[in-house]
């Protein structure tokens, strides 16, 4: 009962929610196609040989399932040509963990946080 209760709530909270996730779709097509040609040196197709995979996980496990999904994924990654790069004890904890992910792959385990995320962003770029 109490599920069924749970579960009905969270439906009508969907559907709420709907009318500004359209709004929100509108907005940014309208934006997107105003924008132009748009260019960054991060999200620019190289020559595919290597890849980066950031990864960045919460520090505590008090996200439901968001922590387990994300490493999931992120360990679909093919790792003999993918470089990790971790921001979170759980996606450090993760890659330190044997899973066929070699050490010089683990780019970095740094927290993360608000005033950090300059810092990260510029090594992001040396890198690469």
């Amino acid at each position: 009962m109490v599920a069924a209760s749970k579960m009905r709530r969270a439906q009508q909270a969907a559907l709420a929610g709907r009318p500004y996730a359209e709004l929100m779709n509108k907005v940014l097509a309208e934006v997107s196609a105003g924008a132009g040609e748009f260019s960054h040196p991060l999200i620019q197709e190289g020559s595919g040989e290597k890849r980066a995979l950031i990864v960045i996980s919460s520090d505590k496990g008090l996200c439901g399932g968001l922590n387990s999904n994300l490493l999931r994924e992120a360990g679909k990654a093919p790792k003999d040509s993918t470089v990790f790069i971790s921001a979170g004890r759980k996606a450090s904890q993760f890659l330190a963990e044997p899973r066929g992910i070699s050490q010089q792959n683990s780019a970095t385990r740094m927290p993360l946080n608000f005033q950090r995320h300059a810092l990260f962003r510029k090594w992001l770029r040396t890198c690469f």
